[in-house]
């Protein structure tokens, strides 16, 4: 056990000189210089339109972690604990390897570890399935010669996964209300978070459009292609994965590889690094949450 706790502290470590690895490797194969320049050309009015997107993006993902956490049965949280965690644990997912960090979300919440535990681990699996349902409908769409059962069978599989546990009866009493309110959230849960992601889909394209004529469908074959990076967790944040994507899948859309690490990277900043720069002050100055449990 402790042999193992110690590899996982290793591989940890590992994942960020690999992030900063993937990233270099990534840099070297585009123009950086063509990078500033599609940055300084970006429109205001587009810059605007895309955070906006972002802060709608994040208003749902609080909206959905307040659903996440009526799976914690007998408490009601404060406003407060509620907004201090979801900022917070966006920083820690952001500065750890896998994303693995937002459970220190526990740190900000007065429920239970258990509780709190089985609340991050609903939204990461909410998250997560949406990633792959999406993937699966992009791959469908993007890889021409795919087999016409595969590009059928791969998205009713991954529409299918939330929905297995609701036949599954809990084993155990105590677990009851976990189910109970499984189900009764499940729907809202899945049709926002599907929103969310379709919002990041129409990012990508507002960003292209800046530039060039980017369609609707071609944003949702491809983006949801590179968003899958965030799933692989060898790097931090999915740095260096998703870019790495970008540049493999855009180019055949008719999109240079600098125009594609520009808009990855824009969208992360305004999506994730903004959030968890919110987080890291509340980290900083709010320390009083947690000393006062």
């Amino acid at each position: 056990m402790k042999r193992s706790a110690k590899w996982k502290k290793i591989l940890g470590i590992i994942k960020y000189p690999l992030t900063i690895a993937i990233l270099v490797i990534v840099l070297s194969r585009i123009e950086l210089h063509q990078v500033s320049v599609i940055l300084s050309e970006l429109k205001p009015g587009f810059l605007v339109v895309l955070v906006c997107i972002s802060l709608l993006k994040i208003f749902l993902q609080f909206t959905n972690w307040n659903i996440f956490l009526k799976l914690i049965p007998g408490v009601r949280l404060k406003f407060r604990e509620r907004i201090t965690s979801f900022f917070a644990g966006i920083s820690f997912r952001i500065i750890s390897p896998g994303g693995v960090g937002v459970y220190g979300r526990m740190l900000y919440l007065s429920a239970g570890k258990k509780d709190s535990f089985l609340a991050i681990t609903y939204e990461k699996f909410i998250q997560t399935w949406c990633i792959i349902f999406f993937a699966s409908i992009a791959s469908s769409l993007y890889f021409i010669k795919l087999a016409l059962i595969l590009k059928i069978i791969l998205p009713v599989v991954a529409l299918s996964l939330p929905f297995l546990l609701l036949f599954k009866s809990p084993i155990n009493e105590k677990y009851y209300h976990y189910f109970q309110q499984y189900r009764a959230s499940l729907i809202p849960a899945l049709l926002l978070q599907v929103t969310i992601n379709l919002l990041t889909i129409v990012q990508y394209e507002v960003f292209f459009l800046n530039y060039t004529r980017f369609s609707l469908l071609s944003a949702i074959k491809s983006v949801p292609l590179v968003q899958a990076g965030n799933l692989l967790p060898v790097t931090i944040s999915g740095l260096g994965i998703r870019e790495y994507l970008a540049v493999s899948v855009y180019p055949s859309l008719g999109i240079s590889k600098e125009l594609a690490v520009s808009c990855a990277l824009t969208i992360f900043i305004l999506s994730n690094l903004l959030p968890a720069l919110v987080g890291l002050f509340i980290l900083l100055f709010k320390s009083d949450i947690l000393e006062s449990k």
